[in-house]
């Protein structure tokens, strides 16, 4: 007879031996911020070799494949493989505990309050020869950032992921738009402060000016995707005969494709160019910045790791320099509490 004793030995021992045959595990990686990842590796570990946990999600560990039951859970994103310009907007679910946290913050409330707005979630699968062993490749099968939380519960939320193409039609999570760059001295956006000779607020949600878009045009986007409208058929009279109400029925269906292919030719162009605010009023993801800062000159400079940040300077503390470089003023908080900023011109 088998006692429980010895299941947990043979188990134990398989874990821990070699596999004869490649092992498959869905692997999310999503970003705490929109510019740091962090991967999930759904696959079970000895609990011997489990890794200490990293913050700021207990159960996500960067490349390594460690798995908790009890910790952060992904659960409901699909894939699908489509040729062309297909797009896709999927609702996933996150379970989660009280001791989950998002840079301190309990990982429900996170949601909440829209810290991981705008995240980079990817779903993969990862390859795997041993147990004990970091995956071998990860084939990534679907990617996209949190754009809406339906639901946020005690231990439970609903999230929809949307992938890059759809977000081109909708308006941009909190977290992208407003975000701090700068240009290079071959006039190229970058985010390494070392390499700024100027700087723009790039994403505006709003822009109060948009000009030179001629990469819109109808005729231009036309000729790009070998794009032809289907020629005019006049709308059939009430003695109009069954062979021009047909004829009428197929130029309709033919022009409703015709302007679903546009409008995504339209969306991927789109992508492609990203508006800078010059003027008017932009807002910014500075989290260290509160309502005591409006009046306040917002002032570029150096994040730990080298990219650009911006810290509210009071007029009578400004320097010249600073002058020159800052973005401009915070006029006011706006209603997701990011501070709105009138962007300098020159």
């Amino acid at each position: 007879m088998t006692t429980t004793d010895d299941t947990l030995s043979l188990t134990r021992e398989a874990l821990a031996a070699p596999m004869p045959f490649g092992a498959l595990a869905k692997s999310f990686t999503q970003s705490a911020s929109p510019v740091s990842g962090i991967t999930w590796y759904d696959l079970e570990k000895p609990a011997k070799s489990l890794v200490p946990v990293i913050t700021p999600l207990r159960n996500m560990i960067p490349r390594v494949p460690a798995y908790r039951a009890d910790r952060v859970r992904f659960d409901g994103m699909r894939y699908k493989i489509a040729v062309g310009l297909d797009v896709d907007e999927q609702t996933i679910t996150i379970a989660y505990g009280p001791d989950d946290t998002v840079a301190g913050v309990p990982f429900g409330q996170a949601l909440r309050t829209g810290v991981l707005d705008g995240c980079y979630l990817r779903r993969s699968r990862a390859f795997y020869t041993a147990w004990n062993l970091p995956p071998v490749g990860v084939v990534p099968l679907f990617a996209g950032r949190i754009s809406t939380v339906d639901q946020v519960g005690r231990v439970e939320a609903q999230v929809r992921i949307k992938s890059l193409p759809v977000l081109l039609d909708t308006l941009m999570p909190r977290n992208l738009a407003g975000a701090l760059v700068g240009y290079d001295a071959n006039g190229l956006l970058t985010n390494e402060f070392a390499n700024v000779v100027g700087r723009v607020l790039p994403g505006s949600t709003n822009p109060s000016y948009v000009g030179g878009d001629a990469w819109g045009a109808k005729d231009a986007i036309d000729a790009a995707y070998n794009l032809t409208p289907p020629a005019v058929v006049e709308v059939p009279g009430p003695d109009a005969t069954a062979a021009e109400t047909e004829a009428y029925a197929a130029y309709e269906a033919a022009l409703a494709a015709y302007n679903t292919a546009f409008a995504s030719a339209l969306a991927t162009e789109e992508g492609k160019w990203f508006r800078i605010a010059l003027c008017g009023l932009v807002p910014v993801s500075v989290g260290s910045l509160t309502a005591a800062d409006i009046g306040k000159y917002l002032v570029p400079s150096a994040a730990a790791d080298g990219t650009i940040t911006a810290t509210a300077v009071a007029r009578a503390d400004l320097t010249l320099g600073q002058y020159i470089d800052s973005f401009g003023t915070i006029e006011k908080m706006g209603a997701d509490g990011r501070p709105l900023v009138n962007v300098k011109n020159g």
